[in-house]
C-alpha cells in the first residue's frame, strides 16, 4: 500500500519573506515555462501538468535571489535547481535531517 503524497504547503518563508505557493490549471505559459514567480505579489505558482520538483526548486531559488536582492544568471538557478531536485529525490530523508538540524533537534 502506497502511502499518499503529501499536499503542497500554502506558503514558504525565504530570508523572513513570506512567499505563497500554488499548483494550478491553465497557467498558459509558453513551452519552455512550467511554473513563475511572481515577485510583486510574493507567490509562486506551478502548471498543474508541469508541477515537478525541479520546477518549485527553480521558483523557489528565484524568490531567493528576489528576497536576498542577489544576481544570479537564470542558467545557473536552473543547474542549481536541478541537481537540488536529484540529491531530495535520490535521499527524501536529506530534507527532514536538514529541517532537523534547522531546528535544532539534532
Amino acid at each position: 500500500m502506497s502511502t499518499p503524497a503529501p499536499k503542497l504547503p500554502a506558503d514558504v518563508v525565504i530570508s523572513g519573506r513570506v512567499w505563497e505557493l500554488e499548483v494550478r490549471d491553465g497557467l498558459n505559459l509558453d513551452e519552455e515555462r512550467a511554473g513563475l514567480t511572481q515577485f510583486s505579489r510574493g507567490r509562486i505558482v506551478l502548471d498543474t501538468d508541469a508541477a515537478q520538483p525541479r520546477t518549485m526548486l527553480h521558483e523557489l531559488m528565484h524568490a531567493a535571489e528576489e528576497t536576498l536582492e542577489s544576481d544570479i544568471p537564470h542558467d545557473t538557478i536552473a543547474a542549481l535547481a536541478a541537481g537540488l531536485a536529484d540529491a531530495l529525490i535520490s535521499r527524501p530523508v536529506l530534507a527532514e535531517w536538514i529541517a532537523a538540524r534547522a531546528r535544532g533537534d539534532v
